[in-house]
């Protein structure tokens, strides 16, 4: 069982069965990581206001393998970036840089490519 704590960016959330979701995240040391959220849209508690796209997390994520999809256990509210969602061309330009993250960060890279690819992002949100 590996578990990962740290931060992670919020590239995209799926609504999956009745109240789960599919977050996928981009990390500094795991590159992009998917997780599912079990009762993440029942619950208030878990995950407050805090599955959304562009937030800055910090992350429990514990996963079986190096493969496969995780577990997200807990997740706290680290930056919204409110500045995005308030500007029609802000959002729209970081919605495709999501876009982009999401598809071209590896699944579960390490080392020094994940650090710079969530830096980058993390980066090229607060410059929005």
């Amino acid at each position: 069982m590996i578990r990962y704590e740290g931060e992670a960016l919020v590239l995209r959330v799926v609504e999956h069965g009745e109240s789960d979701l599919i977050v996928r995240m981009l990390t500094p040391d795991h590159g992009r990581l998917t997780a599912i959220a079990k009762g993440a849209r029942r619950s208030v508690r878990r995950f407050p206001g805090t599955l959304d796209i562009f937030n800055l997390l910090l992350v429990g994520v514990r996963r079986r393998g190096r493969a496969g999809m995780g577990f997200l256990e807990q997740a706290r509210l680290r930056s919204p970036f409110l500045e995005l969602r308030r500007d029609a061309r802000r959002y729209a330009l970081a919605s495709y840089l999501c876009e982009l993250f999401d598809r071209m960060a590896p699944e579960g890279a390490h080392g020094a490519d994940a650090k710079r690819i969530f830096d980058f992002a993390r980066g090229a949100f607060g410059a929005l």
